[in-house]
């Protein structure tokens, strides 16, 4: 009886100390940032790309499935890894920096293998920031709404 009182404590205290989750599915492309004491690294940054597609956002972070969990010899969670962000919103593209802080494996078999990654935004541009919240503000159904100039009657 304790253990469930305290489970029930726990996810009321969660639901107050994070932010409200927007479950969303655009397009996202991810650029690792190598460690500049790599040595003589001469890939060019193209190279160091995966793309993938978003599953929620929150003021402070995503969620995005990907088929790899590391590009080349860089793993896209651990080691406080910075990793660029483009996230291609019905409202313009959004760009921003993020580290991963977890992983897990999905899929049953190794042909359809993939990873949901949930990552921490560490820094956006004014300019980002503000298609960002607009975006998490309208809600899902605002924001992907196409209005053709036509009249409702």
């Amino acid at each position: 009886m304790l253990r469930n009182w305290a489970a029930k404590f726990n996810k009321s205290l969660s639901k107050r100390t994070s932010s409200r989750r927007l479950e969303v599915e655009v397009p996202i492309k991810l650029t690792v940032v190598p460690d500049t004491n790599t040595g003589r690294l001469n890939m060019p940054g193209s190279e160091l790309s995966v793309s993938g597609e978003t599953a929620d956002f929150s003021r402070t972070g995503i969620g995005f499935t990907v088929s790899c969990i590391r590009v080349k010899e860089f793993y896209l969670v651990g080691e406080g890894r910075i990793i660029d962000a483009e996230i291609s919103l019905p409202n313009g593209r959004v760009n921003m920096k993020i580290v991963g802080t977890r992983y897990e494996q999905t899929g049953q078999h190794l042909s359809v293998t993939k990873y949901a990654i949930g990552a921490k935004i560490v820094e956006m541009r004014p300019k980002d920031r503000s298609l960002y919240e607009e975006f998490l503000s309208g809600g899902k159904e605002r924001a992907g709404t196409l209005h053709l100039g036509t009249e409702e009657r």
